[in-house]
């Protein structure tokens, strides 16, 4: 078993529900955190890479969370309710400012792919419980 392996074990049967008893979250919290860490170190991670909470803020990091919600948006489009992409790139610049500051939108970026890949627009344009901002017939769904 590796090293990784073993943290991601670790980590998985340390997860539990909050108790409601603040002294015990805050101390499961805190676990929580260090078996993150664990798990950055175990994959090589510098740690002046590893944030607080044991999460990996890596530029390689960075470029994986970026590539997947393009590669998302490129092929999914962007749902009426669906400001995720956004959100988590602010938390990028918040944390590491260094890495999404010459950075385009992700959402923009992923639409102009979308619009590339379905120039006639997309399976979910005209799909009434979940449809794509981008390619939907219907001025309802584009103005929202």
């Amino acid at each position: 078993m590796t090293l990784v392996t073993a943290a991601n074990l670790r980590l998985m049967s340390a997860a539990r529900p909050r108790t409601g008893d603040p002294v015990a979250d805050a101390d499961h919290q805190t676990t929580m955190a260090d078996l993150r860490a664990a798990i950055c170190l175990a994959a090589g991670v510098s740690p002046d890479d590893i944030g607080p909470g044991g999460y990996d803020y890596s530029p390689a990091a960075y470029a994986s969370v970026r590539a997947s919600w393009l590669r998302h948006i490129r092929q999914w489009g962007i749902g009426l309710w669906d400001s995720n992409a956004e959100q988590v790139q602010a938390r990028w610049a918040e944390v590491r400012p260094d890495l999404v500051s010459l950075d385009e939108s992700w959402r923009e970026t992923g639409a102009a792919l979308h619009r590339q890949d379905y120039p006639d627009g997309c399976p979910r344009a005209a799909d009434d419980t979940w449809p794509c901002v981008l390619c939907s017939p219907y001025d309802w769904v584009r103005e929202a």
